[in-house]
C-alpha cells in the first residue's frame, strides 16, 4: 500500500510540473528586457532565450528574483514570484518595432 501511494505522488508530482512549460518554448515573444512603470515603482524583466529570467522592482528597496521563467495559462512565474498575464506580448499598433505586454495590471514595453 505504502508503494503504490509513493508511486502516485511521484505520478502527480511529475504531471504538475510538467504542465508548466519554460516561457521560450510557449511564446518567443516573452524573450527579451522589459521595463515597466507604475505610481511608485519602475521594473525590469530580462527573459533569455533558454528561459532563463531576472525580475527586478525598484522602489523604496530593490528587489530581485532570479530563475527559470515558466508559464501556465495566464499566470507567469519567475522562482517563487507569480504573475498574472493580463495581455500576452504584442506589438504596440502606434510603434512597430516596440511590443508590450501586462502583467499583474503593470504595462511593461520592449523595443
Amino acid at each position: 500500500m505504502r508503494t503504490l501511494i509513493y508511486v502516485l505522488c511521484i505520478a502527480a508530482l511529475s504531471f504538475s510540473v510538467s504542465c508548466k512549460k519554460k516561457v521560450a518554448t510557449v511564446n518567443s515573444d516573452y524573450v527579451g528586457y522589459w521595463m515597466g512603470y507604475d505610481s511608485d515603482k519602475s521594473y525590469s524583466l530580462v527573459i533569455g532565450s533558454d528561459s532563463k529570467g531576472v525580475y527586478e522592482s525598484y522602489g523604496v528597496g530593490t528587489i530581485t528574483v532570479r530563475g527559470t521563467v515558466k508559464i501556465k495559462g495566464d499566470k507567469l512565474k519567475i522562482f517563487t514570484k507569480k504573475f498574472s498575464v493580463d495581455q500576452a506580448p504584442a506589438k504596440d499598433p502606434s510603434d512597430p518595432w516596440t511590443y508590450t505586454m501586462v502583467l499583474d495590471g503593470v504595462v511593461y514595453q520592449r523595443n
